[in-house]
């Protein structure tokens, strides 16, 4: 189990020493940590959900623990449980190994009946959860005395001091959860571990939305409110950017008997900036990689790098509960002197249990290139057998320098998170460096060129699509059978206006691997540029054919319709998507966001509530949050939005949104809204220094200054924005509320009617509460009314 440290050896050393090798787990004792004070209430409660789902799964197999305390709990530096010392485990049923009314375990976390010295079952582990919970949050035992047996007297006799005495913010449901582990009685305690993480996870908010509504969350420090379903863009060229799909297919449930892996962010214990650029590009290699092997092993789906890092998934359990997986890798990269060591564990996703284990040691000096073991060791732990020429075709483009392959993980882990210019600048030097070593390293151009596209992302200089175009035809010619160079090619030669071109390295991508569905979407986008619009949806239905019981397929069909506003196409490909997935969340948040857009307000609501219930991501709770906010229920709001934040705060725009609806309450929070927009702006800042030239940030940084008050701050945002050009929608919408608060009314409705023209929906400005003074304006009703007429109403 991924909580409970792997034993990989027993034996006995050649001088008669016994041993137990273990794994080496990076961080500290949970008796190390609360010797630092209580622990934070959310950390306290996280670790006793890993500490549970370890035991649930130790009980299940009949082994009783006895001995769970704070310095048998590990806390690695990912904030990953593992339970160590079994040494006094016992199975259920079998004999004593000590006489009858004997004491085994550690006094201050032993149960009243192991005290006694009675038979234990698994209740006597919750107990000492129960009692391990207690001390982290409140700092001390919950049963200490001068010696051993007043120890084990006041643990039958009487009851701890309250929690709320010792540490009044511990919210009172989980005190409540804390004295029901230390009922003396066995009967009126937790029966099994289950029960237990059933409250637990309540709590923390994995409930349905009416109980998370009653939750009293904390305080946290948006003008415009945004559905932040996973439409996650492609590192895609600007001129194509409504093609925008993920570059590999997600998992889909078993009905093809596929299995689906994700690949979790390697731990590197160490805090220095290499061994973490080398941790983040190890991901996104070995993610690329093993995606690679559906061309040849069609039942194995990978989950992107991208999705990894944009859902913050940490754990088996999390992976499993969005994506649907049943396998996840998980991996340690340790340095020794001049060597590296990486443990790699791969876990049953639904079980909670580790499968196998490989260990890669070896000296960096010894010429290897890292990402092609780590590949190796997955393939090998999964598996998969591969014939000599479909082995050929999977190491097509890499490198056999393991220098080059070390400074194309350094690059990638420099360009693999929202990089700064200065960071793609470096990226790209080492990819060049790479090549200089290997010229014919096909991925490493492949990669050069997409950097290359960040840097004009970052800048809107064409120049980076010249640079881009040029890499891309490098790669090609280097290794024609690489689909990933012919993809990157065409996409570039389509952001040169390049149609024909584009479609031939379209066409070819398709051929090697017709499971890329990123390159239909591409093609089709070709096609309508040269104004075949019949051939481009043959094409998406051509895609459709590629993966029909595949859910990836078509949430991505869904992502295409929804970038191009067809909000009822996309709504239908997304129903299918939660058809294949019923249990996971991702498919009910993308069509309650897309609901939310044709307003189908109870359809957004019954699919954003049952993603909750499942257990989503913050963007899950963003959306039912913007639900709430346009249906003036601000309270529910603002509490959904402090959850979203609560699993991932650095999103400036759901801190934007949160201040927005502590605003609009009927007893406004204004302290409260005030803090949330500094944290927002602060946020947007920090953004725009490494995205200087984005239009979004600039005109939401703008916002965020008006409301604060500092319109001689965001004047010049505004004007640098026009310069720059506006063409998404909700820049548009934005533009017209500033204008609006600016009390600039003829400018509000210019914006207002080029949002409308380009897609807004009409419905979202109806409901906004900052136009409701615009709405009394003439002018509005008469855009309002066109916006909805039919074309021959507009014809006369």
């Amino acid at each position: 189990h991924p909580n409970i440290c792997t034993i990989f050896d027993i034996g006995e050393s050649p001088a008669g020493q016994l041993f137990i090798a273990m794994a080496y787990c990076p961080g500290e004792t949970l008796k190390q940590r609360i010797q630092r004070g209580p622990v934070a209430i959310n950390d306290a409660v996280d670790i006793a959900i890993q500490l549970c789902g370890a035991l649930q799964e130790a009980h299940n197999a009949g082994i009783v623990h006895r001995d769970i305390k704070p310095a048998n709990i590990l806390i690695t530096d990912r904030n990953q449980v593992k339970i160590v010392d079994f040494g006094l485990a016992k199975h259920a049923g079998e004999l004593a190994v000590t006489r009858q009314g004997s004491v085994i375990g550690t006094p201050a976390y032993m149960s009243p009946e192991q005290a006694r010295g009675d038979d234990v079952d698994g209740r006597s582990d919750i107990w000492a959860i129960g009692a391990v919970l207690y001390e982290m949050l409140a700092g001390r035992r919950a049963f200490s005395a001068d010696h051993e047996s007043a120890i084990l007297l006041a643990i039958t006799s009487t009851d701890p001091t309250s929690i709320e005495d010792l540490r009044p913010e511990v919210p009172a449901e989980l005190s409540r959860i804390v004295r029901r582990c230390l009922k003396r009685n066995i009967g009126e305690r937790y029966q099994n571990a289950g029960q237990l993480l059933v409250d637990l996870r309540r709590f923390r908010g994995e409930a349905t939305p009416a109980e998370i509504a009653t939750v009293t969350l904390p305080s946290a420090p948006t003008a415009q409110h945004r559905m932040l379903f996973k439409h996650r863009l492609l590192p895609a060229l600007a001129a194509v950017a409504a093609v925008a799909l993920v570059a590999t297919l997600y998992p889909t449930l078993s009905r093809t008997g596929t299995r689906h892996l994700l690949v979790l962010p390697f731990n590197c214990p160490g805090n220095d900036a290499e061994s973490q650029l080398l941790c983040i590009g190890l991901l996104d290699a070995v993610s690329a990689k093993l995606t690679e092997l559906r061309r040849f092993q069609s039942s194995l789906a990978v989950v992107p790098a991208s999705e990894v890092r944009d859902q913050r998934v940490q754990s088996a359990d999390m992976a499993h509960r969005i994506f649907g997986v049943d396998l996840v890798v998980s991996g340690t990269i340790l340095r020794e002197n001049d060597s590296l060591r990486i443990p790699i564990e791969l876990v049953d996703a639904t079980r909670l249990r580790q499968l196998r284990s490989r260990t890669i040691t070896t000296d960096e000096t010894a010429g290897f290139v890292l990402q092609d073991r780590v590949v190796a060791a997955v393939e090998e732990m999964l598996d998969v057998e591969l014939g000599a020429e479909e082995r050929k075709a999977l190491m097509a483009g890499g490198t056999r320098s393991a220098e080059a392959g070390e400074l194309y993980l350094e690059a990638r882990g420099r360009a693999g998170e929202s990089p700064s210019e200065t960071q793609l600048t470096r990226a790209m030097a080492l990819y060049r460096q790479a090549l200089d070593l290997d010229p014919d390293y096909a991925e490493a151009l492949v990669q050069l060129a997409d950097a290359c596209h960040q840097r004009y992302q970052l800048s809107q200089d064409p120049i980076w699509l010249q640079h881009g175009a040029d890499y891309a035809r490098r790669a090609v010619a280097v290794e024609p059978e690489l689909p990933a160079a012919q993809l990157t090619a065409g996409r570039f030669e389509l952001a040169n206006s390049a149609y024909g071109e584009a479609i031939d390295h379209l066409q070819r991508a398709i051929t090697l691997d017709p499971l890329g569905l990123i390159a239909y979407m591409y093609l089709a986008q070709a096609y309508e540029e040269l104004g075949e619009p019949d051939t481009a949806e043959a094409t998406v239905e051509r895609a459709i054919r590629t993966g029909p019981e595949d859910w990836q397929t078509y949430y991505d069909l869904g992502v295409f319709f929804y970038q191009r506003n067809e909000w009822e196409r996309a709504a239908g490909y997304f129903g299918q998507v939660v058809e294949l997935l019923p249990e996971h969340s991702i498919g009910y948040t993308a069509l309650g966001g897309t609901l939310f857009y044709l307003d189908d307000r109870e359809g957004a609501r019954m699919n954003l509530e049952r993603a909750i219930e499942i257990g989503c991501g913050y963007d899950g709770y963003n959306n039912l949050a913007t639900l709430n906010f346009f249906e003036n229920r601000y309270v529910e709001a603002a509490a959904l939005f402090e959850r979203a934040l609560e699993l991932d705060d650095r999103d400036y725009t759901v801190w934007n949104n949160l201040a927005e609806s502590l605003a609009e309450k009927d007893q406004p929070d204004t302290d409260g809204a005030r803090a949330a927009l500094v944290r927002a702006a602060a946020m947007a800042a920090q953004q725009l220094v490494a995205r200087p030239d984005s239009t979004v940030v600039i005109i939401d940084l703008a916002s965020l200054k008006i409301q604060l008050g500092e319109e001689g701050d965001a004047r010049p945002l505004i004007d640098r924005a026009l310069d720059l050009g506006v063409d998404d929608p909700n820049s548009m919408i934005a533009l017209a509320d500033i204008y609006e608060k600016l009390g600039e009314r003829d400018a509000a409705l210019v914006w207002i009617d080029r949002s409308l023209k380009a897609g807004y929906p009409l419905q979202i400005i109806n409901d906004y509460p900052g136009f409701d003074d615009l709405k009394q304006d003439p002018r509005f009703k008469s855009l309002a009314d066109d916006a909805i007429a039919t074309p021959e109403e507009k014809g006369t």
